[in-house]
């Protein structure tokens, strides 16, 4: 787990609480293990999945360049396996951050959010409209995640924004 990983676990762990709270989560699909996402939470029939990215500095390339790669076209493919998978997670006993082990709720809502640690990024897409899944994405920078987990303090809240984020941009976003 990086360290951002581990940054944003304790956020989401802080808000969400330890019983809805899932991380490095594996599935089997076709006989092979691969990452469900980084990070899960399960709460009420909806489940919140991230993907979550650092920037390396020993790699000279540029902000715009690794938002691109990294973000746009990394992340969002991995939320996209997420979501292919997500039938086969539904089957899958997960622990949650206390131990326990505990099976998804099958036909919840899935909200995708991908989170990137770079504190040289203030201008990003906020929210990717994927044409496969047809799902919103929303992007948060480490830094606006945390200023949203500060004012909206509760679960249902932080669901609820998450949600109306996607939509209240409307279809101004980028198609993936």
């Amino acid at each position: 787990m990086t360290k951002s990983e581990q940054i944003c676990n304790r956020l989401i762990e802080k808000c969400f609480l330890k019983e809805f709270v899932f991380s490095d989560l594996y599935v089997e699909v076709e006989g092979i293990r691969q990452e469900l996402c980084d990070c899960l939470v399960s709460l009420n029939g909806i489940s919140v999945v991230f993907q979550i990215k650092e920037r390396n500095l020993e790699f000279k390339t540029n902000n715009e360049s690794w938002l691109t790669k990294k973000i746009y076209k990394k992340a969002t493919s991995q939320i996209k396996d997420t979501l292919s998978n997500w039938e086969i997670a539904e089957r899958t006993t997960f622990k949650n951050q206390y131990g326990d082990s505990v099976t998804l709720e099958q036909g919840t809502q899935i909200i995708p959010v991908i989170l990137f640690d770079n504190p040289q990024i203030d201008k990003y897409v906020k929210v990717y409209h994927s044409k496969t899944s047809g799902s919103k994405i929303n992007i948060f920078s480490l830094c606006d995640f945390e200023t949203m987990l500060s004012v909206l303090m509760v679960p249902v809240d932080i669901i609820d924004y998450l949600y109306l984020r996607a939509e209240y941009i409307g279809d101004d976003y980028p198609s993936l």
